[in-house]
Formats: C-alpha cells, structure tokens, sequence
C-alpha cells in the first residue's frame, strides 16, 4: 500500500500503536524475514566452524539496509574470501578448476 493512502485509511493512534508493537515484538516484514535467515546463517556457520574460531551471532551476518556505500564487487569477493578462509576453506586454483 502507498503512504497515501495508508495515511488515508488507517488513524494517526493506529499507526502510532503498530509502531509500538514493532519496537516491543521486534522487527516486522521483510525486516523480520532478513533476521529470521540471519539466524539460520549464523547457525549453519557456527557448526562449521573450528573451535579456535569465533562463533557468529545473527546480528553478524543480517543484511544491513542502510545508508552505507554499496560494496564494489572487489569488496565483496574480498569478503567472501575473508569468511571462507575464517570457516577454513581453501581457495581453488585454476589448474583445480581445469581438473574438475
């Protein structure tokens, strides 16, 4: 729905009481979707990861929607790498990937 007419249809005190139940029940939508896959993500790393590594909480790896700079494709290839080396993946070669 459009912000004009939610603001047609619902009161000022409706919107208003909505706003507080986010903030008590947590997050709503696709926000509450995001979180809800974090979590599954921060589970599927933890019991991957070696004992000397740290474990990572939802907040760690939920996607952030917010005024940052988008990541370059470099960037997020460096962090794939960053996470893949933490997790204590290895990086193929090319002579691996002719093999394959």
């Amino acid at each position: 729905m459009t912000v004009e007419r939610l603001l047609r249809e619902i009161s000022s005190r409706e919107l208003s009481e909505w706003m507080v139940y986010e903030q008590l029940a947590g997050p709503l939508g696709d926000r509450r979707g995001d979180y809800q896959a974090a979590q599954i993500t921060a589970a599927l790393i933890n019991v991957h990861r070696g004992r000397a590594q740290k474990a990572r909480s939802p907040d760690d790896v939920v996607l952030r929607w917010d005024d940052r700079e988008p990541m370059t494709p470099e960037e997020i290839y460096n962090q794939i790498r960053q996470i893949n080396a933490e997790l204590g993946g290895t990086v193929a070669t090319d002579r691996d990937t002719a093999a394959a």
